[in-house]
């Protein structure tokens, strides 16, 4: 090979390899996002690691895990300030924006239908908006009777067992002042409590018990009543006790009209018609609970604003499971 030839080639590559790291260096060199990023353009998804990607405000890429999703329902982040319960309780606002009598005010908390088992959601908190206070008002959940007894002074109070599905109304204020009323004490609704509802009609009850007794024309026995108590029954309403009264003039009335019924068939009315005789015939019912809670928390003045309120619910060690805002 000629020597010239040679020296001239080898010139030139040099030159290249030169004129190619000028490039580099105005490109910005090693300082260059793409010099750090890895061999990906952009970075896979981490299979089955259960984590996704989010860029950091540097530019890269970071993971954030994510917990596990319900069917039906999306995955959320992990958050430490989140309750395990996060999502599986809401808040709904009841009467909160607009009422100021406390025992007219309530909101309701409503488990999600896909629970597999029944939340304990005695000892959580309730929280108002510090913003329109000196500072936030702390409630805590009480505890209830499940079965909800007429004229017990020492029924025995137990966690409130929120199931699948299930509602709590909060209310802010106490129970009825009824001699009607059994006792001061939060409750789970069964399906006789509409007697109680007919005897406390007068005063509003907020929210209303429900009016679903057992249908009288399928109460026990009552093919074996005579004609006119038979018939008598069958027109009875739901949920109504019928009330006796001896009178001066001798006679016995039945809800004020004059009574012509059989003694048997008084007999039997008093048997079968007033909350506490329906729990003794239906108290072993399978459909004989609700799902519903009502529980007080005995304040007398209102806990939540009509607006620029944000109520939150926080579970037993003080993290967040549901907020709502209006």
């Amino acid at each position: 090979m000629n020597r010239g030839t040679a020296t001239g080639d080898l010139l030139w590559v040099l030159a290249v390899i030169a004129a190619l790291w000028v490039l580099w260096l105005a490109t910005g060199g090693a300082l260059r996002p793409s010099a750090t990023a890895g061999p990906f353009i952009k970075p896979p998804a981490p299979l089955g690691s259960g984590e996704i990607y989010s860029p950091d405000s540097r530019g890269r890429r970071t993971t954030t895990t994510t917990t596990p999703a319900r069917a039906g329902t999306a995955p959320k982040p992990l958050n430490p300030f989140h309750s395990t319960f996060f999502g599986q309780v809401k808040i709904r606002a009841g009467t909160a924006h607009y009422e100021i009598q406390s025992n007219r005010e309530y909101i309701e908390l409503i488990a999600a239908k896909d629970l597999t088992a029944p939340l304990n959601i005695t000892g959580w908190q309730l929280v108002n908006n510090p913003v329109r206070r000196t500072r936030a008002d702390v409630v805590l959940i009480p505890s209830a009777v499940k079965l909800f007894l007429s004229g017990a002074t020492n029924q025995i109070l137990a966690p409130v067992l929120l199931a699948p599905g299930g509602r709590a109304t909060i209310i802010t204020g106490g129970p009825p002042v009824s001699n009607h009323w059994p006792a001061r004490v939060s409750f789970l609704v069964n399906k006789c409590v509409g007697y109680l509802a007919e005897k406390i009609s007068a005063m509003r009850l907020a929210p209303a018990l429900p009016r679903a007794c057992p249908a009288p024309r399928d109460e026990p026995w009552i093919e074996r009543l005579d004609n006119d108590c038979y018939d008598y029954v069958r027109r009875l309403s739901t949920c109504h006790a019928p009330e006796f009264e001896r009178r001066s003039d001798g006679y016995n009335y039945l809800d004020g009209r004059r009574d012509t019924l059989s003694s048997s068939c008084r007999a039997y009315l008093q048997e079968h018609f007033s909350y506490g005789r329906c729990i003794a015939w239906h108290g072993a019912d399978a459909d004989f609970y609700t799902k519903d809670w009502r529980l007080y928390l005995n304040r007398t003045w209102e806990l939540w604003a009509k607006d620029r309120e944000i109520i939150s619910l926080y579970d037993a060690q003080g993290r967040l499971v549901d907020e709502l805002s209006y």
